[in-house]
């Protein structure tokens, strides 16, 4: 089942510019302040309203539950964890090379784990290279691969100015999906995929 990738944009206003993500190539665009195109985003899912809220208020976030060796309640059978290697290797390797590409094929969903949390510690398990770098292919496994991602979850991709550093991750109900992620509070949303 193909889910739509969409991008809401929260553009950000910093002194004398304004920011916005390209849907197209992830790539983060300034203006002047006074761009007149810059809009807020509107008629925007319940989904991504919840995300953003939690975002902007982290003390709202459930606790983090224990994360146990076992990175799922279901054990996945030899095949299914193949499969699931393969989309977290191509995942990785899309996204360090286009992100309209990277979005496509994370839209194909395949529900291997229950939550989004489940799928990113298996991530984080599998995936060789350095995890700051990859967070983006890990928000993209989670979404693909969490049967509750579809009805519960966002894709965050924040920025932290001044220096435009970009990082990705995942709101999936009132929680932060990732048990190992302690930098994303120091970025401010400026899209969600849901």
């Amino acid at each position: 089942m193909m889910l739509p990738r969409r991008v809401t944009h929260f553009p950000i206003r910093h002194p004398l510019l304004s920011f916005q993500i390209s849907g197209l190539f992830g790539t983060l665009f300034s203006f002047r302040e006074d761009h007149s195109t810059l809009q807020p985003p509107r008629g925007v899912a319940l989904k991504i309203r919840n995300a953003s809220e939690l975002c902007s208020n982290p003390y709202l976030l459930s606790a983090p539950t224990e994360v146990t060796q076992q990175p799922t309640s279901t054990p996945l059978t030899p095949e299914a964890e193949k499969w699931a290697i393969r989309f977290l290797e191509r995942l990785i390797w899309l996204s360090r090379r286009q992100f309209l590409c990277t979005r496509f094929y994370a839209s194909w969903r395949v529900p291997l784990f229950a939550t989004a949390r489940e799928a990113i510690v298996f991530f984080r398990q599998h995936a060789e290279g350095d995890q700051e770098e990859l967070c983006l292919a890990r928000a993209l496994f989670a979404a693909k691969t969490s049967r509750m991602f579809a009805d519960h979850g966002a894709v965050v991709i924040g920025v932290f100015l001044p220096s435009r550093a970009m990082h990705a991750w995942v709101i999936e109900g009132d929680e932060m999906a990732d048990p190992y992620d302690g930098i994303w509070i120091n970025y401010q949303p400026v899209a969600m995929l849901s």
